[in-house]
């Protein structure tokens, strides 16, 4: 079984990951981590080196690749093909209000998306994402709302 989380950038997509992997015994799987590790490079060299595109492939391999609690990256959704893929799967979105994202993600370096950005245009970013995720998702939830679902709730979610 597999379980994909979105949302936006500090939104508490890894957090949750690791609190739904406790509770149902799967394992977490951090796409950006898996990326990292398979190009032996951080996700703002990637950016910096391939450009947005490049780094997206990668992201759709690692998350179609994935087994387990799979916290995506804030993106994946833009990128149409992981979009779809997603959009197939148990994929939930962790709808955390922007004001507690930017708290998180403000002046963090290893944010590439976010880095030398204003409050306004993260503001327009993530505007501009919210509907993307939840077109893409087949739940949306405050992540405290998403550790207290047993894994029954889930399954019953996606109606499958």
């Amino acid at each position: 079984m597999n379980i994909y989380l979105i949302g936006f950038m500090g939104s508490g997509k890894s957090y949750t990951a690791r609190k739904l992997s406790k509770s149902m015994r799967l394992p977490v799987v951090d796409t950006d981590r898996v990326i990292e590790d398979d190009t032996g490079m951080s996700i703002a060299e990637l950016f910096a080196q391939y450009g947005e595109e490049y780094f997206r492939e990668l992201e759709l391999s690692a998350i179609s690749e994935a087994e387990g609690i799979v916290s995506c990256g804030g993106g994946a959704p833009t990128y149409a093909p992981t979009a779809e893929f997603l959009s197939k799967n148990l994929t939930i979105f962790l709808d955390t209000d922007f004001d507690t994202c930017y708290r998180r993600i403000a002046n963090d370096p290893y944010r590439p998306n976010a880095k030398g950005k204003t409050y306004e245009e993260l503001k327009s970013l993530y505007d501009s994402r919210r509907p993307l995720y939840l077109k893409t998702a087949i739940l949306a939830a405050k992540p405290a709302d998403i550790e207290n679902l047993s894994k029954n709730k889930l399954f019953n979610d996606k109606a499958i």
